[in-house]
């Protein structure tokens, strides 16, 4: 019975482990099969899980695959800021800043190192501005009034890799009464590209955050996510195009996973310009626990249902 090694971190998180969103990072992942990344995915329950392949010759990013629960997706924040955390792990440096290199199946991400801050810096696509929704369809979907929404700014499809709905409302008290109604979350994204929803407001339980966020992402096997670096960069981009703040430049720091008890901090940064729209999206990284995965060999159906023998 094969074994690949394994990492789990926990990802945007200031306090240490036991907060932010964990995140199982598997290595030497080569040998498993389609199927059997989906089945350790959804063994874990986590939000995500990235396997990483080797590098083809000549190559410098190192090639990750990204499964939720349910599916692998092309693009996601913490999955790709933690991994460059245990692959720069792995790397004897003292560079004060060091480039991690990742392809997803979205494409060539670069994952910067900042030594002086502890953070990881992932940029983001390009936003495109995707549908707008009426409000109170959405309101209803998320158990509030439609008074709940902050109807200076719409309710809009935004995606910078991943696509999710962002959502402003009024206050810190209409964020923390969310209710998802799965129904009208199923039929509401029929007709959409995005599976996550992000609501929002500039009322924060910290006063040196700016934005306190709560995502939703039931279609992806995820109820509600502890931190969201895909989204957060989505949200980012909506800040700035919209001058949330008054300015087409920010640098915010959004607090979730409060209501879950996973409190997580994410640092975003976004410019809207004449011919140019950055976003990038920036967390902390602690390491939990490494082990080593038994993985049965489907060539071999003698070897299924077969314990591997523990030594102590």
């Amino acid at each position: 019975m094969a074994q690949v090694p394994y990492y789990i971190v926990d990802v945007f998180t200031d306090d240490g482990p036991y907060s932010g969103n964990p995140l199982a990072v598997v290595l030497e992942a080569e040998s498993l099969t389609d199927l059997q990344m989906q089945q350790i995915a959804a063994e874990l329950r986590f939000s995500e899980t990235t396997f990483v392949l080797p590098r083809l010759p000549g190559e410098s990013a190192y090639p990750v695959r990204i499964f939720t629960p349910r599916q692998e997706i092309p693009f996601a924040g913490h999955p790709a800021i933690g991994t460059a955390f245990v692959i720069h792990s792995q790397k004897a440096t003292n560079d004060d800043r060091a480039e991690i290199p990742l392809r997803l199946e979205a494409g060539l991400i670069p994952i910067t190192y900042d030594a002086d801050s502890g953070l990881f810096w992932m940029p983001h696509q390009p936003p495109t501005f995707g549908p707008i929704l009426e409000a109170a369809e959405v309101t209803a979907m998320l158990g509030l009034a439609e008074d709940a929404w902050d109807a200076r700014y719409p309710v809009q499809e935004v995606s910078t890799g991943l696509p999710a709905l962002i959502v402003p409302l009024t206050s810190l008290d209409a964020v923390q009464r969310v209710q998802l109604d799965r129904a009208r979350y199923d039929a509401l994204m029929e007709r959409l590209q995005a599976r996550t929803v992000l609501v929002f407001s500039a009322e924060t339980l910290h006063p040196d955050h700016h934005v306190h966020v709560r995502v939703f992402g039931p279609g992806y096997g995820v109820d509600e996510d502890p931190a969201t670096g895909s989204a957060n960069g989505c949200l980012a981009a909506f800040l700035a195009h919209y001058r949330y703040f008054n300015t087409a430049s920010v640098n915010v720091v959004s607090e979730q996973g409060m209501e879950i008890d996973r409190p997580s901090i994410l640092y975003l940064s976004a410019e809207e310009g004449p011919d140019h729209f950055t976003v990038s999206v920036a967390g902390r990284v602690h390491p939990v626990a490494y082990g080593r995965w038994w993985v049965a060999d489907e060539a071999n159906p003698d070897e299924t249902g077969k314990a591997p023998t523990l030594s102590l």
